[in-house]
């Protein structure tokens, strides 16, 4: 991880530097596209995915799961009785707090959706808003679980009337999906799940493939292979934006709580390699404070790997003398 003292070096080190046609990954990675696509280059291989699977649907979506994540998907669709049975097989405290924040999601874009409406009246004639038939949400998955992600994606679609909600996955290498994830589905209304992910699955979206129907709009955030997938269909479909990877900024005074903000830099960092981790302060002490405090939390996490690989790439510390200086 990088630790910065002082505001020039910290303006210099976080300053964009737009490199919009050139994506760099970790030299594995890197060895690993070159491997299977004959390309270094992420965004070459993405559209390579992208074609294979317009043309022969079903068959490379299959083949690309066993490909690059090495699971031999029997069937692509999860079936309805499974998302079910998941909500019995969870713990019932964390199936009670999936419908918490379910009902809660939905209170809020329920009042967002009323608002907008209430907006679009009032405009002049000749406006009109129509609900989209078919949405398709894109949920992390894989290595971890996202239940979050299907919540609030599904939730806000149901509020305001799709008539179709489907939900793309990752599954894990036994090719199923986890269980919060399927009743996280089933508490938000999800209409059908399937069990593709990466740039297969916004390809199979987009297009649509002898299992997944194509759809008018895709949602939900991904690595950057979900997101290079997402900006190469976007005009034959609809999508949200270009979530991913994660990353973070803390800005925090002496005051914080050091053991909150490295769980914070943590629960970024561990998402994905190439997420980025930032903590800016003005004191020097809890910069120390919290460096120690990602060290000593990140022994105990499951995804270690992923982790000190986030950190040690895009991690980043900054002290500097004000909050000015921090919000500069």
């Amino acid at each position: 991880m990088r630790i910065i003292n002082g505001f020039a070096e910290a303006k210099e080190a976080l300053s964009r530097s737009a490199k919009p046609q050139s994506v760099n990954v970790a030299p594995g990675l890197a060895a690993s596209l070159k491997a299977m696509f004959g390309t270094e280059d992420p965004q070459t291989a993405v559209a390579i995915i992208i074609e294979e699977v317009r043309h022969k649907g079903d068959e490379a979506l299959k083949m690309y799961s066993l490909k690059i994540s090495g699971v031999n998907l029997d069937s692509i669709e999860v079936q309805r009785s499974e998302m079910t049975a998941a909500c019995n097989k969870i713990a019932p405290s964390l199936f009670f707090a999936i419908e918490t924040a379910a009902e809660r999601i939905k209170a809020f874009h329920k009042k967002q959706f009323e608002a907008y409406m209430a907006g679009v009246r009032q405009m002049s004639p000749g406006t009109v808003a129509r609900v989209l038939e078919r949405v398709g949400l894109y949920v992390p998955g894989g290595t971890a679980s996202y239940p979050s992600s299907v919540l609030m994606t599904a939730i806000p679609a149901r509020a305001a009337g799709v008539k179709e909600v489907i939900v793309c996955t990752p599954p894990a290498k036994d090719g199923r999906i986890p269980d919060m994830t399927l009743a996280a589905a089933f508490v938000a209304g999800v209409d059908r799940v399937f069990a593709v992910g990466g740039a297969q699955a916004i390809a199979a979206m987009a297009y649509g493939t002898q299992s997944v129907p194509a759809v008018d709009k895709i949602c939900g955030p991904g690595n950057i292979f979900v997101m290079l997938a997402k900006k190469l269909v976007y005009g034959v479909v609809d999508i949200d934006g270009l979530q991913g990877p994660s990353e973070v900024l803390i800005v925090a005074d002496s005051y914080a709580n050091p053991l909150w903000c490295a769980a914070d830099m943590l629960a970024q960092a561990e998402h994905d390699g190439m997420a980025q981790s930032i903590f800016v302060t003005t004191s020097e002490v809890l910069a120390t404070k919290v460096i120690q405090a990602i060290d000593t939390q990140a022994k105990t996490l499951s995804r270690k790997a992923i982790v000190e690989e986030s950190l040690a790439a895009r991690g980043i510390v900054c002290v500097v003398e004000s909050m000015e200086q921090a919000v500069e």
